[in-house]
């Protein structure tokens, strides 16, 4: 794996013009109530006088802002600061606070870092890299988004009941970095054009800090596991089922959304889920995240964290953190009193990775078997994948074309595809609602004029969100013209995500989208020759090869485990 990182790493600092693509992309109605709700005059709205303005929660009350259609409710705590005694450790609800939050602007990120190796990760997710500045462990906050005439109903809600639908959505990032501050994750068009919709986002710990791999970390929480970036998603949505209608929402129609990291987070939270009665969780939207084929290039796969090389002992045993190899109470204890940027440092001058590890509570080791089985949530989903997943990593790799696309040609079905195809048949055989799409659209402003790239991995995430420029991704300078194709395909997009969440069971089929089978046209293909509207086939064409490829990808799951043993 390391070798793997450090080839790539010597290609990303190439001068190929598809390794200059991913640097700089990567930096780059009101509603009537049943009862008559409070109308807030317009010379009110957003001042101190706008009733709606403040709203009380567990964390305390919290004064937002007005953005027109829409209030925002932003950096609200629901997780208590994770620095000290608390680094690495099982997050917890945020106290009480005796001040007024002010939730005019973003929490700060929990603690990352963009160097050469994190921009190599991300332009695997193509995702972009987050803010330098603006860290901390006091980093668990959540935002709210929320139509004002939804949020007026909230008086007059009977716990929710009638509230709008819910939608958290996860951010990407190879659970190593991200931030839902991403002006690429901006939710204001979301919610300002579909009613009854509100839209949660949310900070979460990545790397060492969310997955720290610690061997006294792995024998003190044995019994509730230690995937931290996993306990803040949880911890997340309780908050929200705990405080949502107080916002004008319903907390029993919550719908996780996630991409890349953040849709692997989704899935598996079913897996987590797969015993619980009654889930918080309705629906599930899994955006090229199938855990089962992701899983391969997360996390440290030796499961012997003592042993000297592990990447917890090298960070620890960088000079700059100087706690040596020990694997015991002292070291953990020198661990959670050094500066986080050292951490961070050490990290990046050991080219090491810290990701989501089998603990069997959160984080599973045999997917396939367990999806085969049924044991998830039975809980509507829909997945889908991009049809040119891999063009970006492969560019990383290869300085033309030919060899992008053919690279990409095996790295698509391989980890997306075809993982996508089994857990959505999975879900249909054990009588679980599903849907299932393929997204092509290949616009200049998302391909900043290298149409090789496709609809590679992350490229429909400003679609559902309408956040994408009328500029290249990669330079903004760089005007085009955005075709009306375009804004209808996120207009639809938007719709579909929208109407799932409404109503996870028939939400989809009301809108046109038929569940999914393997045997009929009811894989919906989106943007296909860039064309506004979706079309239908059936799964053939797209999964050919997938009856070879589930073999091979077992194959390849037991070498890197394997390989990652030596390391």
């Amino acid at each position: 794996m390391l070798s793997r990182l450090r080839s790539a790493r010597a290609m990303l600092l190439s001068s190929s013009p598809f390794s200059f693509f991913i640097c700089a992309t990567i930096l780059a109605t009101t509603v009537t109530a049943s009862l008559t709700a409070p109308t807030v005059p317009p010379h009110q709205r957003g001042t101190a006088n706008d009733p709606l303005l403040v709203v009380n929660t567990t964390s305390g009350q919290v004064r937002g802002q007005n953005l027109g259609l829409l209030y925002a409710y932003k950096g609200i705590p629901y997780g208590s600061p994770t620095g000290g005694t608390n680094r690495f450790r099982a997050p917890s609800m945020a106290p009480w606070s005796n001040d007024i939050i002010d939730g005019t602007d973003f929490g700060p990120s929990c603690p990352q870092f963009v160097n050469n190796v994190s921009t190599l990760v991300s332009a695997f997710t193509a995702s972009p890299t987050p803010p330098v500045e603006e860290q901390s462990e006091d980093c668990l906050s959540v935002n709210v988004f929320v139509q004002g005439g939804n949020r007026a109903k909230a008086p007059f809600l009977n716990n929710g009941q009638g509230g709008a639908a819910v939608m958290i959505w996860i951010f990407g990032g190879s659970f190593l970095y991200g931030t839902s501050s991403s002006m690429l994750y901006n939710p204001q068009n979301f919610v300002e054009s579909n009613n009854d919709i509100i839209v949660v986002s949310f900070n979460y710990r990545t790397n060492i800090f969310g997955f720290p791999q610690s061997p006294q970390i792995r024998k003190m929480d044995a019994a509730i596991g230690f995937n931290r970036g996993l306990e803040d998603r949880d911890l997340v949505i309780q908050w929200v089922h705990n405080n949502i209608a107080r916002f004008g929402g319903d907390p029993n129609r919550i719908t996780l959304f996630g991409e890349s990291a953040g849709g692997v987070s989704v899935d598996t939270w079913a897996f987590a889920n797969a015993n619980n009665p009654k889930p918080l969780v309705k629906g599930l939207i899994v955006q090229s995240g199938a855990v089962s084929g992701l899983d391969l290039s997360l996390g440290d796969p030796n499961t012997n964290w003592s042993r000297p090389l592990s990447p917890w002992n090298q960070v620890a045993n960088h000079p700059s953190v100087d706690c040596g190899r020990t694997s015991d109470d002292a070291q953990l204890q020198c661990m959670q009193q050094v500066d986080f940027p050292v951490l961070l440092r050490a990290i990046d001058e050991t080219n090491v990775n810290f990701g989501p590890s089998v603990d069997n509570k959160l984080y599973f080791d045999d997917w396939v078997g367990r999806s085969a089985l049924g044991q998830f949530a039975k809980v509507p989903m829909m997945m889908g994948t991009n049809a040119d997943e891999g063009t970006v990593l492969s560019g990383l790799l290869f300085t033309d074309i030919a060899g992008m696309v053919t690279q990409s040609s095996l790295i698509t079905p391989l980890i997306f595809t075809c993982p996508a195809r089994q857990e959505v048949s999975d879900r249909i055989a054990n009588g679980v609602p599903a849907w299932r799409y393929v997204y092509h659209g290949n616009w200049d402003n998302m391909n900043s004029g290298i149409t090789a790239l496709g609809a590679y991995h992350f490229s429909e995430v400003p679609i559902v969100f309408r956040t994408f420029p009328a500029a290249y991704l990669s330079n903004l300078s760089h005007p085009v013209e955005i075709p009306p194709q375009q804004e209808v395909v996120s207009s639809w997009m938007q719709g579909a995500w929208a109407a799932f969440a409404r109503n996870p069971q028939r939400g989809l089929t009301n809108y046109g989208w038929p569940k999914y089978s393997p045997l009929s046209r009811t894989l919906a293909h989106i943007a296909r020759n860039n064309s506004a509207a979706a079309d239908f086939s059936t799964p053939d064409p797209v999964d050919l090869g997938c009856n070879l490829g589930v073999p091979i990808e077992a194959a390849l799951y037991t070498l890197i485990r394997k390989l990652g043993s030596a390391l």
